[in-house]
């Protein structure tokens, strides 16, 4: 498909046939390439105004590293599957 417009890091690419779909792409950080198609123009290119937005705002495609302890909460919670059922009952039996 031929490019026919960039909307900042979000591009659009007209269909090779006059009925075809016009295909929007962008890769937002830390994700793979995400595409979306639309059947006109316009609609492509409103979509990719949205994304765009959605970009600079940083809604999508945000990385969230953890640190390791957080790492380790994570994995305790998933071993106690009620955390904080366990929480209250240590605290109860230990302190009265």
């Amino acid at each position: 498909m031929p490019l026919d417009e960039e909307i900042g890091p979000v591009k659009i690419y007209s269909p090779k046939k006059p009925d075809g779909v016009w295909q929007v792409s962008w890769t937002p950080p830390g994700m793979l390439r995400q595409v979306k198609q639309r059947k006109t123009k316009e609609k492509a290119v409103e979509l990719a105004k949205e994304i765009k937005g959605q970009l600079k705002r940083g809604e999508i495609g945000r990385v969230h590293r953890i640190t390791t302890q957080e790492a380790e909460w994570i994995r305790l919670c998933r071993i106690l599957k009620d955390p904080q059922r366990v929480l209250e009952e240590a605290v109860r039996t230990r302190f009265f």
